[in-house]
């Protein structure tokens, strides 16, 4: 695997993950500023559910 990842490139390695063990109760980022994009917001939201 790559040193670095584009946001394209990790949302395409979290769903490979996903469709092999499932959607995890929760994902827990650290909040930098390494972890922003501005790619479509609804690729998480599919997983999730209502608060």
């Amino acid at each position: 695997m790559k040193r670095k990842l584009n946001s394209t490139e990790v949302i395409d390695a979290l769903t490979d993950l996903f469709i092999l063990r499932g959607v995890p109760a929760y994902i827990r980022p650290h909040n930098g500023s390494g972890l922003t994009t501005t790619s479509d917001p609804t690729w998480a939201s599919a997983a999730s559910h209502p608060q």
